[in-house]
């Protein structure tokens, strides 16, 4: 497992155990730092504390259009994570297909998914509610 992938599964962790806490944000917000923003289906933002040192996180979900073997035209999914310097908002690295497994990318979107701000009040209302 190399650096890449205990930071991942490390962030992926930290959000199971709401250590870190995830808010869907506008992605023009970071337009300046995301390629293509207009692409962009979901964003999310955390805070992500690494000894004494603190850093903002950033994980989008864009659309993507690749071709396959045969030339035909499909469209999916990739996902980025990017780890941002807190002082100036620069990127510091960025986490995507290629440089992690898709398998851990996808893993960490689904606890994103679960664990973000907007989810978390969702669940919180409809248990309160009584529903079902």
């Amino acid at each position: 497992m190399d650096q890449y992938d205990r930071i991942i599964d490390d962030v992926r962790r930290k959000t199971d155990d709401e250590v870190v806490r995830w808010k869907v944000v506008n992605a023009d917000r970071h337009s300046d730092i995301l390629l293509n923003s207009y692409r962009v289906v979901r964003a999310f933002h955390a805070d992500y504390t690494v000894g004494v040192n603190k850093y903002d996180l950033l994980f989008v979900q864009r659309k993507i259009n690749p071709d396959d073997d045969f030339g035909d035209y499909s469209e999916g999914y990739a996902f980025e994570l990017f780890v941002l310097d807190d002082d100036d908002g620069e990127i510091v690295f960025t986490l995507r297909e290629g440089v992690v497994d898709r398998d851990d990318l996808l893993r960490l979107s689904g606890s994103i998914e679960a664990h973000n701000d907007r989810a978390k009040r969702f669940f919180e209302a409809f248990d309160q509610s009584g529903a079902a």
